[in-house]
């Protein structure tokens, strides 16, 4: 019998995966593509939306001295989820929750579920982000998949912070768009040390 899956889909909000997004990231469209094409062959009981969260004076802002554009700014448009990937979710009926990041405008934060509270008398784990305004239940013996923008930076860390806290999450290669090229050999070596197993055919990365 299939185990029912967790989907972790990170980021995946209009300033990245639109092409008119101040911080668009290239292969995005395929990637989501991708995601609904796992959805429709897997048993995906519930679905976990990261969000990059940020305020106008986040020190990651180029305008503020940082590295990167003005982006995901807190309930604005770019911030939004993927209308087409909502809309994906919706035709499934699947249960979804939302987990924001980056709202500490001092504190770089690109992977989500960054601290866990150990939950009393329970095996489950209480992950919270930085400034713990965000929260999520997560349980040790049900298998996660972990996809979403950008693979090389804001999904790597995601899962770097689940291995942390014990949880080995299923890398799901094709759902992820990436930044800079080059830096999936990275990610391919350190997730295939790491993880669990890929899911995907992205350079013949095919472990199940």
């Amino acid at each position: 019998m299939e185990t029912e899956k967790i989907l972790i889909i990170v980021d995946f909000q209009r300033d990245f995966c639109n092409p008119q997004g101040s911080l668009y990231v290239k292969g995005s469209e395929e990637a989501l593509e991708n995601i609904k094409k796992f959805l429709e062959e897997n048993l995906v009981k519930e679905v976990i939306l990261t969000l990059d969260w940020h305020n106008y004076d986040d020190e990651s802002f180029k305008v503020n001295g940082g590295q990167w554009p003005v982006h995901c700014l807190q309930y604005s448009e770019g911030a939004g989820i993927s209308d087409e990937l909502m809309k994906i979710i919706g035709e499934h009926e699947l249960p979804y929750q939302i987990f924001r990041k980056g709202d500490d405008p001092t504190h770089e934060e690109y992977g989500a579920f960054e601290k866990k509270i150990q939950m009393h008398n329970s095996d489950n784990i209480m992950l919270v982000n930085h400034l713990e305004t965000s929260m999520i239940m997560i349980k040790p013996d049900t298998e996660y998949v972990l996809c979403g923008i950008a693979g090389d930076y804001c999904v790597y860390e995601t899962f770097k912070n689940l291995m942390k806290h014990g949880i080995k999450p299923r890398v799901f290669m094709d759902g992820m768009a990436f930044i800079n090229q080059k830096s999936l050999w990275m990610a391919r070596h350190s997730l295939t040390k790491d993880g669990k197993a890929f899911i995907g055919e992205k350079f013949d990365l095919y472990e199940r």
